[in-house]
This record gives C-alpha cells, structure tokens and sequence, in this order.
C-alpha cells in the first residue's frame, strides 16, 4: 500500500463524522507505538501545558549527567563494551548503543542549559 499525499488524505478523512474522526485517532493511540502515543500527546496537549515527559528532561541534575557521561566514555575507550571487562556486564556489552541513546537527551539537554563541571 503506498503513501497517500495530503490532498488525498484530506479527501479521505472528509466524509467522517467527529465521532468517526475520534474513533480513528484513539485506534492510532492505543495499538500504535510509543513514539506515536508521544507523537498523539504531543499535538494534543495546549501549548502552554508541560507534559511529565518535558518535566523530567529539564530537571535533569548536570553533575550527574556528567558523571554517566564520564563513565561511559571511559569504558568505551577502554574497549570495555567490545573486548568486555568486569566493569561492564554481559548484557550491557551488547546493548552499549542503549547506554548512548540513555545518555544523549540528557546531557544534550545539560549542555544546552548549563556549562559542564570542571
């Protein structure tokens, strides 16, 4: 099944009622992903609300980042997550890109609000 461009999803979507239209974005909500119900929340929220989501990012303690940052780094050079040490576990040396992507929205967000320690 191809993409629909605009004009055609806007003649699709015409005909239904609100009811219908409601109907078709709670489906969207509740069998979508997380990053759709994100997404849903998102667009659905007034402007001048913050959501738990936006609270939490910017509450994020800098020197605590730093840390994780530090210590990350550190094991990754020290070839900790592909030659594996005692310092990582087992696990965690398979899923390092986790530990990265954990670690990026946070101090991504430290350093654009704070400078780092020193």
């Amino acid at each position: 099944m191809e993409r629909m461009n605009r004009e055609q999803f806007y003649a699709k979507l015409g005909p239904l009622s609100r009811e219908d239209l409601q109907k078709v974005l709670w489906t969207l909500y509740w069998r979508g992903t997380a990053a759709m119900r994100e997404r849903i929340e998102g667009e659905t929220t007034p402007a001048g609300k913050v959501t738990v989501k936006q609270r939490t990012a910017s509450t994020a303690n800098p020197q605590l980042v730093h840390l994780d940052v530090q210590q990350f780094v550190e094991l990754a050079r020290g070839g900790s997550y592909l030659a594996g040490d005692r310092r990582v576990r087992p696990k965690e040396r398979t899923q390092w890109r986790s530990s990265f992507k954990r670690s990026w929205p946070k101090s991504a967000t430290c350093c654009a609000t704070t400078t780092p320690p020193r």
